[in-house]
Parts: structure tokens; sequence; C-alpha cells
């Protein structure tokens, strides 16, 4: 490839390579702060979408959804103000988790079907 770019470079005399163009595009955005809650929740999203990508190619049969529950500890977390209360409700974060988790395991061959389905889409 670095030699078709050469031999276009010579024979087009198109390019000079002492100057480069670019483009860009900025656009705003929101960003959440990677505290442990926040980490949790995104491994909970991800870990549910590739559950559903299992399901659909047949290696799970059904994958039990537990991102409402989640979602709801997660604000309850951000929002609680006593720390023994907000522990409490990061444990039930974890062991939703941890149950997202093993529907993955159980799933058999989760692990030859996570490589195909992250190939395909």
């Amino acid at each position: 490839m670095i030699e078709i770019n050469r031999i276009m470079i010579k024979e087009t005399a198109v390019e000079d390579c002492k100057s480069l163009r670019t483009d860009s595009t900025v656009v705003e955005t929101d960003i959440h702060y990677p505290t442990n809650n926040e980490l949790t929740w995104d491994c909970i999203k991800t870990s549910h979408r590739l559950l559903k990508k299992l399901e659909e190619s047949g290696c799970l049969k059904k994958v039990r959804n537990n991102q409402k529950q989640a979602k709801k500890n997660r604000f309850q977390i951000n929002n609680t103000k006593k720390e023994d209360k907000r522990k409490e409700l990061f444990d039930n974060q974890l062991k939703l988790l941890r149950n997202s988790i093993n529907q993955a395991e159980d799933g058999g061959n989760w692990r030859q079907a996570l490589r195909e389905t992250s190939r395909t889409g």
C-alpha cells in the first residue's frame, strides 16, 4: 500500500508531500466521571448488550434483563447521602452485575459465539 502511494505521488505530481490538509468536526457531549458506580453501570449495560447478541445467535435461551433495576440503583447511589445506605445499594448493583456475568457463563459455548458476534457487528 505504501509503495502504491509512492508511485501515485511520483506519477501524478498532485502531492508535493510538503503540506497536509485535514478536516475535523467537534461535537459537544456530556462526560460522566469514572466513579465505581458509573463503571459498574457501564459494565451492566455492555454485558446486557452482549447477552442479547448471544441470545440472538442461539447460544442462550432466555436473557434476564437487569438494566431497569440497575439504572434505579445507579440513581439512588448517586443521590444517597448516608454512606451505609449507599454501600448497601452498591452491593446490590454488584449482585446485578454478577448475575449478568453468570448468565453469559451458563451459555455453554459462549466464548466462541462471542467471538463470532463481535466479528459480525
